[in-house]
């Protein structure tokens, strides 16, 4: 069975999403862009692409949580989840399996958190890794999934 990751850039103080724009320094690190195409290389499942840029994105209007379980159930490769909004969807339906954090070094002081309001985790730390522009990645299983 696949595993349903989420994974996006997040400031230090947990926003994927600052108000006013940019996350901050080492966001545009071509060293850490090079790592995540080089991870990354799953089914994408997004509800605000406008268009399929691969044959393994797909696109779906609404989040259902039964669709996911069944695609996860019967895809080869790992599945991820991008955006705050539809992760949290995805989290609240007890479906996402990593996390995947790259933390920048700027504290942004608002806008769309990474991880939703309300929401209790206990997760393991299973790989790390800094950048030399400060950034630093950190991936995490839930307890559940063994």
């Amino acid at each position: 069975m696949a595993k349903l990751i989420y994974s996006m850039i997040t400031s230090l103080d947990g926003y994927a999403e600052a108000a006013e724009g940019g996350l901050g320094t080492g966001a545009e690190d071509s060293e850490v862009h090079t790592f995540v195409n080089d991870v990354f290389r799953p089914v994408v499942y997004s509800t605000t692409l406008e268009s399929v840029s691969s044959a393994k994105t797909r696109i779906e209007r609404t989040f259902d949580p039964d669709a996911v379980r069944k695609l996860k159930a019967e895809s080869a490769s790992d599945l991820t989840v991008d955006g705050p909004n539809l992760a949290a969807q995805a989290i609240a339906a007890g479906l996402v399996d990593e996390y995947h954090l790259f933390v920048t070094t700027s504290a942004v002081g608002g806008g769309k958190r990474f991880f939703p309001d309300g929401v209790r985790l206990d997760l393991d730390l299973v790989e790390e890794r800094s950048f030399a522009s400060g950034l630093i990645y950190a991936r995490y299983r839930t307890r559940s999934s063994g």
